[in-house]
């Protein structure tokens, strides 16, 4: 794939500016008649003992975005974790392998799993080993519901690329420019060039959503339809722990049944936005991720 998806010839492409407007007219309403069961179950499949705080910024990102329930499998130094932190998640303990990740050969049956979520997140704080790489290739062949796939997801994933294609249904993917050129077996400087070539030819040749992190973000689904964020976010975000909370929203939104194109459009705006909050609080030197969640929350 690589050079080939980066230099295809086509017509210039016109990406949409992604707008407030458009975004707070696509979020769910939140009814007076509703209960938790509106508004979409999430599994996150995330966090090993190096990256324990993956785990919680995903699955908060997720629940400060609206989703109704949801639960993390992941091992029980990270499920404790999170649990004295997010009281509001629900778990599933899993068992742990000898190098501190989730041992993949006694996890459920992901086909089982995503009968009963709407939206499946995988990756964030995973790590990466044997078991690990089977987790996640289990789960792109398995999963039912809508996935959405980050970080140590996507780097596994580019040691076997043509797994998106087996997907159930078109995954969101959330690279940044590293992890891009990974997937393409390029340079980081070959996506600089033209990353909204990149997002949308990739897009198409393997059937995803994909979401292309950078000061301009990048939003490309298989239909040829792009979008790009070029009103909010700052250089604060620009710190460990920030690709997980946008994961979450972006997870939280095809929970609540938005179609994932327009669930990403929607978290990369609202991520951003965040950002652009916090750091009047904060400064963007000495603005957390964390911290975002609380002005994540406000926007709505």
């Amino acid at each position: 794939m690589a050079e080939e998806i980066i230099n295809t010839e086509e017509k210039k492409i016109n990406p949409q500016a992604i707008t407030a407007r458009e975004v707070f007219s696509l979020i769910p309403k939140r009814l007076k008649t509703s209960t938790k069961h509106d508004y979409g179950k999430l599994f996150a499949i995330c966090g090993s003992s190096f990256y324990r705080g993956a785990a919680y910024l995903s699955c908060a990102g997720a629940l400060r975005s609206g989703v109704g329930i949801c639960t993390l499998a992941s091992i029980e130094k990270v499920v404790s974790a999170v649990a004295s932190s997010l009281p509001e998640c629900t778990f599933m303990p899993v068992d742990e392998s000898t190098n501190g990740t989730i041992y993949a050969y006694s996890f459920p049956s992901v086909s089982e799993i995503s009968k009963r979520y709407n939206a499946l997140l995988i990756g964030c704080g995973l790590s990466i080993d044997e078991s690990t790489r089977v987790i996640v290739e289990n789960t792109v062949r398995e999963a039912e519901c809508q996935l959405i796939i980050d970080a140590d997801g996507l780097n596994i994933l580019s040691e076997k690329v043509d797994l998106l294609k087996e997907a159930h249904l078109p995954p969101v993917i959330t690279p940044h420019f590293y992890e891009m050129a990974r997937l393409c077996n390029t340079s980081v400087k070959s996506i600089e060039k033209e990353p909204e070539k990149t997002a949308l030819n990739f897009a198409k040749e393997y059937n995803c959503i994909v979401v292309l992190k950078s000061h301009k973000t990048y939003v490309a689904a298989p239909d040829g339809s792009i979008a790009v964020n070029l009103e909010k976010g700052n250089q604060g975000l620009a710190k460990g722990g920030s690709g997980d909370i946008l994961a979450g929203i972006i997870s939280s939104l095809c929970a609540q049944k938005m179609r994932p194109f327009d669930a990403a459009k929607c978290g990369v705006y609202l991520h951003g936005a965040a950002a652009d909050k916090c750091a009047e609080r904060f400064s963007m030197q000495g603005m957390l991720p964390s911290d975002i969640l609380t002005d994540l929350a406000s926007l709505f």
